[in-house]
């Protein structure tokens, strides 16, 4: 099945978090299967900071922490209800 061959190797979402900032968006990514990339552990997180300009994605970087990733975004955590 093609769908499985898309996600062979790929690790399992168990969340995901989408967040505007001035500029930017923020996607976290929580996954058991995220512990490390290189020599960063990531303690089952991911966070990318998406930075956008004239509607296109011009840079994107890594942050192993959330609220590293929400500062470089200029974005604030949401208050859920």
């Amino acid at each position: 099945m093609l769908s499985e061959q898309v996600a062979r190797g790929l690790p399992r979402a168990d969340a995901l978090e989408l967040v505007a900032g001035d500029g930017a968006v923020v996607l976290g990514v929580r996954s058991d299967q995220l512990d490390q990339i290189g020599d960063h552990p990531l303690r089952g997180q991911l966070f990318n900071v998406f930075r956008l300009a004239d509607g296109r994605i011009t840079e994107i970087t890594d942050h192993a922490h959330r609220r590293q990733a929400l500062d470089a975004a200029d974005a604030t955590p949401p208050r859920w209800a």
